[in-house]
């Protein structure tokens, strides 16, 4: 849950002191057309991900060691290819993981807001990359 200013704790609060709250905080159920926008934005983003994965998978499989079909060169270039799509398809599962976590905040009404200290994260930096967990003071401190 996120911990905007105006919301009530519902009482008591968490082992980190934070109130504890029992439903998502006003913004989000004020938001609900934009919550939709955004996940409508980060589905299109999965299903463009894993659409360009189906459209990779021969050139990720095993080249094949016979040189008397594949002369040298066409081999070397087929290994190189499939090394960068074999790395391509890794850095697509990351971001991949990154949109189901989006995807996850948005559900628990806490997108946007930062994972580590709870501010807002800016609408310029979401619009950028919907993914980011976290603002950009957090990101520079964190590393």
């Amino acid at each position: 849950m996120c911990y905007c200013p105006g919301d009530t704790p519902s009482g008591g609060y968490d082992q980190a002191g934070l109130p504890q709250r029992d439903y998502p905080c006003q913004a989000y159920n004020m938001n609900k057309k934009l919550t939709s926008t955004w996940q409508r934005r980060l589905l299109d983003m999965r299903n463009g991900l894993l659409k360009n994965s189906d459209n990779t998978i021969e050139d990720r499989k095993p080249v094949g060691l016979d040189q008397t079909a594949v002369g040298r060169l066409s081999r070397m270039d087929a290994l190189q290819v499939q090394a960068m799509q074999i790395e391509t398809n890794r850095r697509r599962q990351l971001e991949l993981k990154r949109i189901e976590s989006a995807l996850s905040r948005l559900k628990d009404g806490e997108f946007g807001y930062c994972i580590i200290c709870g501010k807002e994260i800016e609408d310029k930096r979401l619009n950028i990359d919907p993914t980011v967990p976290s603002c950009i003071a957090c990101s520079r401190n964190n590393g």
